[in-house]
């Protein structure tokens, strides 16, 4: 699926997705996903975030794809 914006996913769009987060929980997120991935790159996937999490790609992807 074609992604709007990139792969990339940024603590705006994890904000976009739950709904009701501030943008420093996002933020505190995003790197907690790193950390627990191993990764020393400020960088996150959409893919490694829905695997991490248990979503589903594509209807987050179409989520996302709607609100970018």
């Amino acid at each position: 699926m074609k992604i709007k914006g990139g792969c990339l996913l940024t603590p705006r769009d994890i904000q976009l997705i739950t709904g009701n987060m501030s943008i420093r929980v996002a933020q505190k997120e995003h790197l907690s996903i790193r950390e627990a991935l191993g990764r020393d790159e400020k960088r996150l996937t959409i893919k490694e975030y829905c695997t991490h999490w248990g979503l589903d790609y594509d209807e987050i992807c179409e989520f996302l794809n709607d609100n970018r």
